[in-house]
């Protein structure tokens, strides 16, 4: 799992609304990715609807799925941007040197 920031989608992929809601009441949503180099953009979906309401700025647990090729040009632009995951959970901007990221929230199934 990666650490990521919900994105807005209106302005990162010319979504409808800065986070998704789908019928099931997952949410969708465009992640910035870390990564050494600055991070990535993803789309991902959230694991459950049993879990936080997500917003630009969130920081969230990111778990890689499967790589998908999309035709948004946007997320073609590099290839990491092809893996789909989940986010599995909203978590605290603290970092614990031997235990990683704090939890805030998760998302149940």
């Amino acid at each position: 799992m990666l650490p990521a920031l919900v994105l807005n989608a209106v302005e990162a992929l010319g979504a409808e609304n800065p986070v998704v809601i789908l019928p099931n009441r997952t949410q969708m949503l465009a992640l910035r990715v870390a990564s050494k180099d600055g991070g990535f953009l993803v789309l991902a979906g959230s694991l459950s609807a049993n879990g936080p309401s997500l917003h630009p700025g969130d920081l969230v647990a990111w778990h890689a799925g499967q790589p998908i090729e999309h035709e948004t040009a946007e997320l073609a632009k590099d290839p990491r941007s092809q893996w789909v995951g989940i986010v599995v959970a909203k978590l605290k901007p603290e970092y614990a040197f031997n235990k990683g990221w704090a939890i805030a929230e998760p998302f149940r199934p």
